[in-house]
């Protein structure tokens, strides 16, 4: 039971986690030239949606100055589906590759509360999806529902001297 109660937190400490990791990766090498949260919300990629997922979430961020200097602005959503993993990453691969992104590792890694995570670059922007790691929430953040998995699928600022892909 104690080990159970230390797995569980809040749903506002669930978006806080999703916003701390996306924060924590917006923020690694960012630019002042990265591109802005309008221009983020702008790209045909903000408007994908996995058919049948239900949003549970939604994580947004200015570009901004930080202690650490500037920090990328990001936009993005966590969603719970029926979907397996490998049909999340299929639909995502397919439908980012078609509107013209790369698959790129670079800045791409999975926080703690993930089990994996992919990234696909633009000039200026990353779109990074990541699959959460299951049962470590507190069922309220779930709404009374049960997802076979659970993702965030994210657009980032990014810096636009780094070639795009950067790396695999």
């Amino acid at each position: 039971e104690g080990n159970a109660r230390l797995r569980r937190v809040s749903g506002r400490t669930v978006v806080a986690l999703a916003v701390a990791t996306v924060l924590s990766s917006a923020c690694i090498f960012p630019s002042v030239n990265s591109a802005e949260r309008s221009e983020l919300v702008a790209e045909a990629a903000a408007a994908l949606r996995l058919p049948g997922a239900e949003e549970l979430a939604h994580v947004a961020s200015e570009r901004r100055m930080t202690v650490e200097g500037p920090g990328n602005a990001f936009d993005g959503r966590i969603f719970g589906t029926q979907a397996s993993q490998a049909e999340v990453f299929g639909f995502y691969s397919g439908e980012l590759e078609r509107l013209g992104w790369k698959r790129d590792s670079y800045q791409v890694f999975a926080s703690t509360g993930e089990t994996d995570a992919w990234g696909w670059c633009k000039p200026r922007m990353r779109f990074r999806l990541a699959i959460q790691k299951p049962g470590d929430f507190e069922p309220s953040f779930y709404r009374g529902k049960t997802f076979a998995t659970v993702f965030d699928a994210t657009l980032i600022g990014r810096d636009p001297d780094v070639p795009c892909p950067a790396r695999l």
